[in-house]
């Protein structure tokens, strides 16, 4: 127990400091297009790799992965989102969480807000996850 609580401290930090670069990231690649003088924010999709955690049960923790996900669906500025499995089981990563967001800030909003940490380190205990990573449309 002590390892876990180590080794969340380490991913705490790490979260924090991934969704820092995130935002680092994020912003220089924001895609901003100047249209009759304002400027409007393309949408962005989201993907956070998700595992489930050792000796944890696959089902308990996709019940957990679908709870963060109903959170996340009531959030403003979702376009959409799933959740989806790999087709192999036992394979790293187990699952992958991919949503598309009208502008990054309305990501940036639920990410770093106290609700949606909290639910983080109440299901944590089922999932390991990182930090999420932002994809742009190509043009």
């Amino acid at each position: 127990m002590q390892k876990r609580t180590s080794n969340m401290r380490i991913w705490a930090r790490g979260k924090a400091l991934g969704l820092v670069f995130l935002t680092l990231i994020g912003l220089w690649g924001l895609g901003l297009a100047a249209t009759d003088g304002r400027a409007e924010a393309k949408e962005v999709t989201i993907a956070i790799i998700l595992q489930v955690a050792e000796g944890k049960d696959p089902v308990e923790a996709v019940e957990a992965m679908k709870e963060v996900g109903v959170f996340i669906s009531k959030q403003p500025g979702l376009i959409d989102g799933v959740l989806l499995q790999s087709s192999f089981p036992g394979n790293s990563p187990s699952h992958v969480h991919i949503m598309r967001w009208r502008e990054l800030r309305d990501w940036e909003a639920i990410s770093g807000s106290d609700d949606f940490q909290k639910l983080l380190d109440e299901k944590s205990a089922f999932f390991d996850l990182k930090p999420a990573e932002v994809f742009m449309p190509v043009e």
